[in-house]
């Protein structure tokens, strides 16, 4: 009997201590994590659709659109810091004839020629990330179809950030500490 009670005693310590390690493995919830990029963004929940919410690898990916936008989203589970963003203006496909068009229900929307300079699109990403005059170096930027793929150094830290040439949008954003 008493061999009895002390494997149960030995099982229920093994399986608190189990609840603590995931825990600490994944401090933030999920909801938590959607709150964290709406509040990001300056959005409300009640304006946005959430696509998928995944947790894997210590990270929460999170992709919801709002209005014309869609988000993709990586947020850290333990510490809550967003460590990779992409945001592109939303399309939707219709099934009746396969045209891409605006949520709105406007116009197929067609290709059109880059309309924007290296410099107004490095100045687009630099005031994207809030930063000012003299906080921040450019790396390499390259021109890839209808986007400048821009690398900026600041903080410490090196930001990889993508420029819409036709419409200004910051479409996504990486952070490498």
């Amino acid at each position: 009997m008493k061999k009895i009670i002390a494997v149960l005693l030995a099982l229920l310590c093994c399986a608190s201590l189990g609840g603590c390690v995931i825990k600490a493995d994944r401090s933030l919830s999920g909801e938590d994590a959607k709150a964290l990029c709406f509040e990001h963004f300056g959005l409300l929940a009640k304006d946005c659709t959430v696509r998928s919410l995944e947790y894997d690898d210590g990270k929460y990916e999170i992709r919801f659109t709002s209005a014309d936008t869609a988000y993709e989203v990586e947020v850290d589970g333990k510490s809550g810091k967003i460590t990779e963003i992409d945001k592109k203006p939303y399309e939707e496909t219709t099934a009746d004839t396969g045209k891409t068009t605006k949520p709105d229900g406007g116009k197929p929307m067609g290709e059109a020629p880059v309309t924007m300079t290296l410099e107004e699109a490095q100045r687009i990403a630099v005031s994207y990330l809030s930063l000012s005059e003299g906080e921040y170096t450019f790396g390499e930027t390259e021109l890839e179809g209808i986007k400048y793929e821009i690398e900026i150094f600041a903080g410490g830290k090196e930001y990889n950030v993508e420029v819409n040439t036709r419409t200004g949008v910051v479409t996504e954003v990486e952070i490498d500490d």
